[in-house]
């Protein structure tokens, strides 16, 4: 069972510095304070069905959400809600364009509530979009993936795909 959140979730639930994880997977008990977290592995463990294991940490989750102290900063909920949205295929001063804070400013709050740039996160959303397309059977060709993903030619999505996968397309 894998459940997948946003970057700033990490941060804002658990209050973990998102500087220091990469490309890792994170054991929620071994941080101090989170004794829900540990109560919860305790039950998964005794749980005997996948519906129960699911809603248990389905309500350990939403519990999160409702009662968190620390809100994530609007400007930032909604740019990444615009990255999202635009699949990636935007740049940074697109972004900030529409907001009232210059890029700078954005930047430094960015990484400090999801963790990684701007544009790593876009090109992060980027690679998802295409990678999801490329798997699914109805492509017919690679080049069709790579340019309505915004890629600038095939050698660039390649070049892309083998700095997240560490294989060819």
């Amino acid at each position: 069972m894998v459940y997948q959140l946003y970057p700033f979730v990490l941060s804002s639930f658990w209050g973990l510095q998102l500087e220091g994880l990469h490309d890792d997977c994170y054991d929620l008990t071994r941080e101090s304070g989170i004794g829900s977290t540990k109560i919860l592995f305790e039950q998964l463990d005794n749980a005997v069905e996948l519906e129960e294991m699911k809603s248990r940490l389905s309500a350990l989750l939403l519990h999160y959400a409702s009662c968190r102290k620390k809100q994530i900063d609007p400007v930032i909920r909604e740019a990444i809600n615009e990255i999202i949205q635009l699949q990636g295929h935007l740049k940074v001063t697109q972004l900030v364009e529409g907001m009232q804070v210059n890029l700078r400013t954005f930047q430094r709050h960015f990484r400090r509530e999801v963790g990684l740039t701007p544009k790593q996160f876009a090109q992060i959303i980027q690679f998802q979009h295409s990678y999801s397309r490329l798997t699914e059977k109805a492509h017919s060709r690679l080049t069709d993936i790579v340019y309505d993903h915004g890629y600038a030619d095939q050698s660039h999505f390649i070049r892309v795909f083998k700095e997240f996968t560490g294989k060819t397309p």
